[in-house]
């Protein structure tokens, strides 16, 4: 086993840190997000323009986070990068076909904005944190 500074512990706890703090702050934007659509007023969240479907899978990644976060903090680089992939995903494909599932989701221009805002913010907390951490294993 390699000899380790105590820099380099310390680094790699706070780069742990800064993953669950990033699944717990932004899981619980997610599920206020969610709530606020799931009771807003006609069952949808006006500033977004989403629908009840997609409030409900924002409670439920909003749910996941704060889980991962608080509780399961080593799974929280993951949590994050699963995140990234699929909020970059939803986001690229909003903008590519606009109206791939009218009146299902019922996802707006704002709310592919807002994919689009959290897959940066998982991806460089959980993608390039990572490889911070593994250039100090080295």
């Amino acid at each position: 086993m390699a000899h380790q500074t105590p820099g380099r512990t310390w680094t790699r706890r706070a780069l742990r840190d800064v993953q669950r703090l990033t699944a717990v702050v932004l899981g619980a934007a997610l599920t206020l997000v969610g709530v606020a659509g799931l009771v807003g007023a006609g069952g949808g969240l006006p500033v977004l323009g989403a629908g009840p479907l997609a409030s409900g899978a924002y409670l439920l990644t909003g749910v996941l986070g704060l889980g991962v976060g608080l509780v399961g903090g080593s799974y929280a680089g993951g949590y994050n990068q699963s995140m990234a992939v699929l909020y970059g995903a939803l986001a690229l494909l909003r903008f590519r076909y606009p109206d791939v599932v009218p009146g299902v989701a019922d996802v707006g221009a704002a709310d592919a904005w807002f994919h689009l805002a959290l897959a940066a913010a998982f991806g460089a907390v959980g993608f390039f944190g990572a490889m911070a951490g593994y250039r100090l294993r080295g």
